[in-house]
């Protein structure tokens, strides 16, 4: 059962083994909070217990000394790369940065500056990703598609103006044309093109 040592600071509950069946260890440890002579070691010990993210106790530490003596080897072996290759790095990005132009260094910019703004409305409104498909969306409508040298039209008539069609390309209208009226329909449409 639960009961107070003579020490101030300690109370001793169930041991895990010896609980009854179907008795939860949280309620045992908040029962003995809210006891009126419980000192204040006994709600920090409930309110720690409420917070941990695993339970120790299930977890097997057998192999810990071994996992920790590779990670620390991973580590040492991570910083050895990084002192090495670091100088290397600095110096291409150097070479990087003189080479930008202000056109370039002004893309950089508003890249930096899109992204912390959509960062602000994820945070502000939690609309991130709508930002982004809206302003992708914008932009394919707006900027377009093409290699940007805007000599030829989109295979797909919505991202072009007016919505014009390539020569050649079939639509719903010339297809109910032809079915709707058969072949005679084709034929006059031909026939009133060469008169």
């Amino acid at each position: 059962s639960e009961r107070t040592s003579g020490h101030p600071f300690r109370v001793h509950l169930f041991a895990p083994n010896t609980m009854p069946p179907g008795t939860k260890r949280s309620r045992v440890i908040w029962d003995e909070a809210r006891r009126e002579d419980a000192p204040w070691t006994a709600t920090a010990r409930a309110v720690l217990y409420e917070c941990q993210p695993i339970r120790l106790s299930s977890i097997n530490f057998s192999g810990v000394g071994s996992s920790l003596s590779r990670f620390g080897r991973f580590v040492a072996a991570l910083a050895h790369f990084i002192a090495r290759a670091l100088p290397g790095l600095v110096r291409v990005l150097i070479r990087i940065a003189r080479g930008m132009t202000m056109m370039q260094w002004g893309m950089l910019g508003i890249a930096v500056g899109y992204y912390y703004f959509v960062r602000l409305v994820h945070r502000t409104l939690e609309a991130g990703p709508l930002v982004v498909i809206a302003t992708a969306m914008i932009g394919i409508f707006t900027i377009g598609l093409g290699d940007g040298n805007g000599a030829g039209m989109s295979a797909y008539s919505v991202f072009n103006r007016g919505f014009q069609q390539l020569l050649g390309s079939v639509d719903v209208e010339a297809l109910v044309q032809q079915y709707a009226g058969g072949g005679l329909a084709v034929q006059a449409q031909m026939n009133a093109a060469d008169h």
